[in-house]
Order: structure tokens, then C-alpha cells, then sequence
């Protein structure tokens, strides 16, 4: 047994992700481009494991830098000689967009937050020099297109990974997982114990599959599949509150009515039986196991009936998206998905919005005042720090790590890289 087990799906990746970096930095040496590491570092930011989220980073990168160099050739040459007055329509800017990113929540998002920091990164260190930012503007956008061109044609021709295999894969594992997590949960009646150390990661699990469904649409233009995708993420969703239902009224039999426990555990050994063999079938009347109430119902009863309700539209939900993930490209014309709009916090984003615009305009205010010669590239990394990790809850650390790691990284380039290599020219 290695100590580092590499799986065959991660090697690929990473020799992928080495040929579009070295053909991407190649290329760039060969046209003489200003800054040829922006192209390997494109490679490097673009890079993903599946098809769909190349393609869709890819775009959106692309989107992002045009959109932020235009407005960097647009404000700098405009307002360099109101200083005060260009880093509060910078920052505004940045701020604005990452407002947008944080509402937005889908893989457009990522275009927002590039336009917000390519401002930064092409807008601050001209202005010294603002008769030069269409040249720097266009380099930086000649350097990202090719790492995302070299990055793009690598991924396409050479074993594409589809995520849409990934997302049934995935579906497919949580379904067993609630299947098997069902099948305990009724073994061990009321089973609120299991429910509640279970519920928690298989949510998380269940969340997971939505930004993958995105990348999924991506990969495939089949509507057929795109359906299904929509359609077995929808009924997945209901399958951990129907178990909860379940559970309460089991619950409720054990508390109000113990007169009708054997008949209560005859029921769940019913459902517990048809969970484990069924893979698509038709779903059975589990109250037929214990016999219907004869007259009028007794309270009991009642409950039985209402416990075997829970139990049948628990397994009609199962039953459904076991269908769906064995029939991927035809799932039933007539059904509908009722997806309700994801929550946004405006005021969250608005926080961290201005929080970014506060933090830029008190870090070029001490470059301006102080007439600090590095002020340009400290703004810069201001901004762009805070972009990245704007949307945690609690940025300050994972902002320190990035700080720490990034000296440590350009203390050990300076100290190996240059007197192994003395480049011939400037990067």
C-alpha cells in the first residue's frame, strides 16, 4: 500500500493541467507577450478535473478580464489626475461587482468577480503610467485568452471527463446512502438518533449535487438529460424530510398509542422489506400488512393510517428517482419541477461589499499620502485578496494563510529561482 494513493482520474488531471501550462507558456515566449507567466497562471487558475467546469470557467474568465480591462481603459486615462476621485470609482467598481458575485450564487458569478478584480490588478499599477494601460490592458488580455485557449483545446482532445457522469455517479451514491440510512432508521424504531447523525453529512451531500448539476448543463445539449438532471436533484429533496415525517409519527405511535406497537413494527418491517429489494417497481399499500381499520377508526388507527401514508410517499419518491437514475434520457414529459428561488442575502453581500471598498480606499489613501512607491501593487493585492475570500464567513484567516503562503513562495523563488536561472529579461 503507497502512502500517497494517487487515483488514475487525478494523474490525468495533472499531467493535463502540466501539457496546457507548458504549451500555453511556450506559445507565449514564442509571440513575445509582455508577461508570459500570465498564461501558465491562467492554465493553473482554469484548470478543473471535469469537461463542463472547464467550460464554464473558461467563458467566464474570459468575460471577466475583457469586461474589467475595458472599464480600467475606460476610468484611469479619464480620472488620473483626480487621484482621490479614480480610486473611489475603482473601488465603487469592485465593489460593485463583487455585490453581483456574491448575489448571483451559479458559475456566472465568477465573470462578476473578475471584472471586479482585473480593475485592480490592470488599473492600480498603471497609474503612474495611464498613457500605457491600453498596451497593458491588451497584454493581460492576449495572456489569460491563450492560457484559457491552451487549457480548452488540451481538455477537449485529450480524455474528456464528462460531469455528467460524475453528477449520476454521485446522485447514485447519496441515493443507496438514504436508502441504507432508511432501512436503519426502520430497524430501530423510532430511529431519531440515526436520523439526526445522519441527516447532517447527507444534506451537505444533497446540497453538493447543485452547483455539479450546473456544470453538468455544460457538457450536454440532450434536453432528454438535462430533464433528468433537474428532475432527480428535485425528488432527491424530498426524500430526507419524508423520512423525517416518518419518523415523528413513529414517535408519536411509541408516545400516545403503545397499544399498537406490533402492529406499528409489522408496518415498518413491510417498508423496510419493499426498500430493500425494490429497485423500480410499483409501490405497495404497506397497511394492507396490519389489516385496515373495520367501522369507524379509532385514534389508533388513525395514526397507523397516517404512518403508512408517510411510508408510501417516502417510497414513491424512492421509486422515482431509482427510475430516473437507471432511465437518464427519458424522464416523463408531463412532470414538472417546482424549484423555489435560491435565498439571497443582500444585506450579507452589501456588508461585504463595502467592506472591500473600504479597504481599498484606506490602503490607496496611505499610498497617496505617503507617496509610498510600492502603494500601487499593495492596493492591488488588497483588493484582490479580499475578492477571493469575501464570500466566507470568517475571511481573516484564510486571508492570513494566502499571505503567509505567498511570502513564502516569493522568499524561496528569489532565493533559488534567480541564480539558477538569470533570465535575460524582466517578468
Amino acid at each position: 500500500m503507497t502512502l500517497f494513493p494517487i487515483k488514475s482520474g487525478e494523474l490525468l488531471f495533472s499531467l493535463k493541467t502540466f501539457a496546457a501550462a507548458l504549451l500555453a507558456l511556450w506559445i507565449a515566449f514564442l509571440w513575445n507577450l509582455r508577461q508570459p507567466y500570465w498564461a501558465m497562471l491562467t492554465v493553473l487558475i482554469v484548470a478543473q478535473p471535469y469537461t463542463g467546469m472547464v467550460r464554464s470557467k473558461a467563458l467566464y474568465r474570459f468575460v471577466g478580464t475583457f469586461v474589467g480591462a475595458a472599464m480600467a481603459i475606460f476610468l484611469v486615462p479619464n480620472l488620473v489626475n483626480l487621484p482621490l476621485l479614480l480610486v473611489v470609482a475603482l473601488g465603487l467598481w469592485i465593489a460593485l461587482c463583487l455585490y453581483l458575485s456574491l448575489i448571483d450564487g451559479t458559475p456566472r458569478s465568477y465573470a462578476y468577480i473578475l471584472s471586479g478584480y482585473t480593475v485592480a490588478l490592470i488599473g492600480f499599477p498603471s497609474v503612474l503610467h495611464p498613457n500605457g494601460i491600453f498596451d497593458t490592458a491588451l497584454a493581460r488580455v492576449e495572456e489569460v485568452s491563450l492560457g484559457i485557449l491552451a487549457t480548452f483545446v488540451i481538455n477537449e482532445l485529450f480524455f474528456p471527463r464528462s460531469a455528467v457522469d460524475l453528477y449520476f455517479g454521485r446522485a447514485s451514491s447519496l441515493l443507496e446512502k438514504i436508502r441504507k440510512t432508511a432501512e436503519e432508521i426502520l430497524e430501530t424504531p423510532p430511529g431519531t438518533d440515526l436520523l439526526e447523525a445522519a441527516r447532517g453529512r447527507l444534506s451537505v451531500e444533497q446540497v453538493g449535487l447543485a452547483p455539479l448539476a450546473i456544470f453538468a448543463s455544460y457538457d450536454t445539449r440532450n434536453p432528454g438529460r438535462l430533464r433528468t438532471i433537474d428532475l432527480l436533484r428535485y425528488k432527491m429533496g424530498h426524500l430526507l424530510p419524508q423520512l423525517s415525517e416518518v419518523v415523528r409519527h413513529v414517535e408519536r405511535i411509541r408516545e400516545e398509542y403503545p397499544e399498537s406497537l406490533e402492529d406499528c413494527r409489522k408496518l415498518l418491517a413491510t417498508a423496510r422489506t419493499w426498500i430493500r429489494e425494490t429497485e423500480v417497481s410499483s409501490v405497495p399499500s404497506f397497511r394492507n400488512a396490519v389489516g385496515g381499520p373495520h367501522g369507524l377508526p379509532t385514534p389508533s388507527e388513525l395514526a397507523l393510517d397516517n404512518l403508512s401514508a408517510r411510508l408510501r410517499e417516502f417510497g414513491i419518491s424512492l421509486s422515482e428517482c431509482l427510475r430516473l437514475r437507471q432511465d437518464q434520457r427519458a424522464p416523463d414529459p408531463t412532470e414538472e419541477v417546482f424549484q423555489e428561488p435560491p435565498h439571497r442575502d443582500h444585506l450579507l453581500a452589501a456588508l461585504s461589499a463595502f467592506s472591500i471598498f473600504l479597504t481599498v480606499l484606506a490602503v490607496s489613501s496611505f499610498w497617496i499620502l505617503t507617496e509610498w512607491p510600492d502603494g500601487a501593487t499593495a492596493t492591488m493585492m488588497a483588493a484582490v485578496a479580499t475578492s477571493f475570500f469575501a464570500a466566507q464567513d470568517d475571511p481573516a484567516p484564510a486571508i492570513l494563510r494566502f499571505m503567509t503562503f505567498l511570502t513564502g513562495g516569493s522568499v524561496m523563488g528569489s532565493s533559488f529561482c534567480t541564480p539558477c536561472f538569470p533570465w535575460p529579461r524582466t517578468f
